[in-house]
């Protein structure tokens, strides 16, 4: 939902008013809302949330990896404890550093070139 229903049809280049905001009642008029109902979703929008949803299933596998890896690196190499706990904290620290990173670098570059 958008954080303003009440607002009015804009022109996107010339930012002229596609409606009188002073006549709610006028024929077509309607809300930016309304009109995103009306529209629905297409194509684009349903690769963007497939794509996305894959990247949170692969987010959440990595911790589910990273919650079960320390046992069995323990049970078949007799690591210890301490030295796995060090690889559990590299990865927590991996992930902030590529997380600033990455945001940094998407809004100088572009979300798409970096996500890609």
């Amino acid at each position: 939902m958008l954080s303003n229903p009440d607002a009015r049809l804009t022109h996107r280049v010339s930012g002229e008013n596609l409606l009188d905001p002073d006549d709610d009642k006028k024929e077509g008029a309607m809300t930016i809302d309304e009109a995103l109902n009306r529209i629905g979703l297409g194509r684009g929008q349903y690769f963007s949330i497939t794509v996305m949803c894959l990247f949170w299933i692969a987010d959440g596998m990595q911790m589910f990896i990273f919650f079960y890896l320390p046992k069995a690196v323990n049970e078949d190499w007799g690591t210890p404890a301490d030295a796995i706990g060090w690889i559990d904290g590299s990865m927590f620290v991996g992930v902030a550093v590529g997380a600033l990173l990455a945001g940094h670098f998407g809004d100088e570059y572009g979300r798409k070139i970096i996500i890609l």
